[in-house]
């Protein structure tokens, strides 16, 4: 049996199916990601996990242990919120030592804890300083290291990172992931964010509607989608439908092929807007009745001058498309 067991869980909210019966297996030390658009469920999957709230059919089990009607205190878990959730009177060391006061541990071991969790998330200088005096990602590594310092047996993290500024939510990420395979925990963490589950990740759970759509790593659910949802959520995606048949292709936007001016066999469209992407530009061409999202390398913008209403020569990539059953793209 996996570390955690989620087998057929429901949740309802009056008429409100907010969960549809979820299953999954987590194993010991991944970081997996429950990711999908904001009402599918997700947060209510962490909460019922961490026994915040009852499910109303389905069981869990942590270590082979049903723990489905075992109240929060008893699965042993961290918790890190979206709103830090820090005690604004407490200084750092007194709102890191006081998840480990709770399970009556020695002072001197207190101590020692918290000033272990400090070195790792590398705050040890500001264990006197009070949270305002803090930057929001310090702020986030101060409640990481509370939720880590009763060592717990798995982690769950409700949408971290979104509070951040990007620049500080990307470092951060990197932190949170790094300190995570060091630690080896299993790691369950609620995002909407597509990159951060991509780049976290060593599972990520698609849900939308309260259930689950896909499960697989990010390089499955990034290059075979098992439906329309999923790969129209992860990252941009063009739909090709053939003239026959009962299929579509789900073709990247770098699964585009742009061809030389001119090339014999290339399709052509019209280019209708372009955006700046940094490393290239993100294009729209109107094919046929249909727009296709293209990667442009800038190299080719500044040395061919192309803009807006220029004709593009391109082919599809089929061998990287995924097909799709035209009744998923309904």
């Amino acid at each position: 049996m996996s570390f955690l067991e989620i087998e057929a869980v429901s949740k309802n909210y009056g008429n409100l199916a907010a969960l549809k019966h979820i299953s999954l297996s987590i194993e010991k030390g991944e970081l997996v990601c429950l990711l999908g658009p904001s009402g599918c469920g997700k947060t209510t999957l962490l909460r019922i996990i961490g026994g915040l709230e009852d499910n109303h059919e389905g069981k869990l089990f942590l270590n082979g242990r049903n723990i489905t009607k075992a109240p929060s205190h008893e699965r042993n878990f961290g918790i890190v919120f979206q709103s830090y959730a820090l005690f604004p009177n407490m200084t750092v060391y007194k709102n890191i030592a006081f998840g480990v006061e709770n399970k009556k541990v020695r002072r001197p071991d207190i101590r020692k804890r918290v000033k272990e969790v400090l070195e790792l998330v590398e705050l040890q200088d500001c264990d006197g300083k009070y949270p305002s005096e803090l930057s929001g990602g310090m702020q986030q590594r101060v409640a990481l290291a509370r939720a880590l310092a009763p060592n717990p047996d798995f982690l769950l993290l409700d949408e971290p990172l979104s509070a951040l500024d990007a620049k500080v939510r990307v470092k951060l990420r990197n932190q949170i992931r790094t300190l995570q395979k060091r630690l080896n925990i299993t790691t369950i963490m609620v995002t909407h964010d597509q990159e951060e589950a991509l780049t976290m990740a060593d599972k990520i759970v698609v849900m939308n509607s309260g259930e689950i759509m896909q499960i697989g790593t990010p390089q499955e659910i990034y290059k075979a989608p098992a439906n329309s949802f999923v790969a129209d959520f992860i990252g941009s995606i063009n739909f090709i439908e053939p003239m026959v048949g009962k299929e579509i292709y789900a073709i990247r936007p770098e699964d585009v092929i742009l061809r030389d001016t001119g090339c014999k066999n290339a399709l052509t469209g019209t280019l209708q807007d372009i955006e700046y992407k940094g490393s290239h530009y993100l294009g729209t061409v109107l094919y046929k009745s249909t727009n296709i999202k293209v990667n442009l390398p800038t190299s080719l913008i500044e040395k061919h001058n192309i803009k807006v209403g220029d004709t593009i020569y391109f082919n599809f990539s089929y061998e990287n498309a995924v097909k799709l059953n035209k009744e998923s793209c309904a």
